[in-house]
C-alpha cells in the first residue's frame, strides 16, 4: 500500500507572483475556463465600507471566505487596523489553504480566530486539530485559533481526539435556529437531551471552551428591502439572547459572543449608522442590541 495514500493533499494555492506571471497581459478570452473576472477596486470598497461600519457600531466582525476562497480576499475582509482577525470556513480544505494566510496574520500580532461553519463529523478531526495545533500561540485558555458548531450531544465525542491531535481545547459555538430551520436548535430547545451540561462536562475535562450561539437565517436572501433584512438580524440576535436567558446553566461569568448575520443583513446594517431620528422602528430596536447586547440577558454578551 502507498505510504502517501493517506497523506492530506498540499492545499497551499500559487503565490501572488505566480498568478501575475500567469495571468498578467493575457486577454480575457485567452484565460482558462471556467474562470471569474473580479474587479478589486469594487472588492477593496465593499470590505473597507465593512469594516468602517462594524467600527462604528461598536461590534465584532466575522469575514466568510466560502464564496471566494482565496487568501488575498481574505486579507481584505480583515484589513489592517484591527488586532483580531475572525473568520468563518465550510470546508476543512478552505482552512487548511489559507493557513498561511493566518500564520501571516499570527507574525503581525493578530489574534486569529476561525470557526469551522459545519456541524462536526469524525472524519474532518484531524485535519481540523492539525490546523489549530499549527495555529496555537498562547496559552490562554480563552485563545483558541478553532472553533466548532455544535448542536448535538452526539457532536461532542469528537471534542477529546480533537483535543489529543492539537493539544488544546476546541472552542465550541452552540447552533441557534432562528427561523430557517435547516440546522441549529430552537431557542426554546437549546438543551434538548442535555445538551448543554454535556458542553460543560467537555469543558471539565478539558476538551472544549464554550465561545457563545451562533445563528445564520438565510431567509433575508428572499427579502427585497434593506427593512427586510434588518427585521431579519434583529430577529436572529434577539432569538440567541432568549436561548441564552432561558438556560440558566450557561456559563454567565464570562463574555459570550452572539455571532449572526447573512450577507444581506450585515449589508443593511449600515443603516443603523443614520441618526435615531431618521430611523425605522426595527432599525432603532437592532442599533440598540448591537450596541448592548447584554441588556438581553442580563450577561456579559458581545
Amino acid at each position: 500500500m502507498s505510504t502517501t495514500a493517506s497523506r492530506p493533499l498540499s492545499r497551499v494555492p500559487p503565490c501572488n507572483d505566480e498568478l501575475k506571471q500567469f495571468y498578467v497581459g493575457k486577454d480575457i478570452g485567452d484565460i482558462p475556463k471556467p474562470a471569474v473576472v473580479l474587479d478589486v477596486a469594487i472588492i477593496k470598497r465593499h470590505c473597507q465600507t465593512m469594516l468602517q461600519t462594524v467600527e462604528q457600531l461598536g461590534v465584532g466582525f466575522r469575514a466568510h471566505v466560502k464564496t471566494h476562497k482565496t487568501p488575498q480576499i481574505a486579507r481584505l475582509q480583515v484589513g489592517t487596523e484591527s488586532s483580531e482577525a475572525n473568520f468563518v470556513v465550510s470546508t476543512v480544505a478552505e482552512l487548511e489553504t489559507l493557513l498561511p494566510l493566518f500564520q501571516e496574520l499570527q507574525g503581525q500580532h493578530r489574534r486569529v480566530s476561525v470557526l469551522y461553519g459545519i456541524p462536526l463529523v469524525p472524519s474532518h478531526v484531524p485535519r481540523l486539530a492539525a490546523v489549530a495545533r499549527q495555529l496555537h500561540t498562547t496559552d490562554l485558555d480563552h485563545d483558541l485559533p478553532v472553533s466548532v458548531l455544535v448542536d448535538h450531544p452526539d457532536q461532542l465525542a469528537y471534542l477529546g481526539p480533537f483535543h489529543e491531535v492539537a493539544g488544546l481545547p476546541a472552542g465550541v459555538f452552540l447552533k441557534i435556529d432562528t427561523g430557517y430551520h435547516r440546522a441549529g436548535l430552537p431557542p426554546d430547545m437549546l438543551n434538548k437531551s442535555g445538551l448543554l451540561e454535556k458542553v460543560l462536562e467537555e469543558e471539565r475535562l478539558g476538551h472544549a471552551r464554550l465561545i457563545g450561539v451562533y445563528s445564520h437565517s438565510s431567509l433575508s436572501y428572499a427579502g427585497t428591502s434593506a427593512e427586510e433584512a434588518i427585521s431579519y438580524l434583529k430577529t436572529e440576535i434577539e432569538g440567541c439572547g432568549r436561548a441564552l436567558r432561558q438556560h440558566a446553566s450557561l456559563p454567565l461569568d464570562r463574555e459570550l459572543a452572539i455571532s449572526v448575520g447573512a450577507t444581506p443583513q450585515v449589508v443593511s446594517a449600515q443603516r443603523c449608522l443614520h441618526e435615531d431620528g431618521s430611523l425605522a422602528p426595527d432599525a432603532k430596536v437592532l442599533k440598540g442590541l448591537l450596541r448592548d447586547p447584554s441588556a438581553l440577558i442580563g450577561g456579559r454578551l458581545r
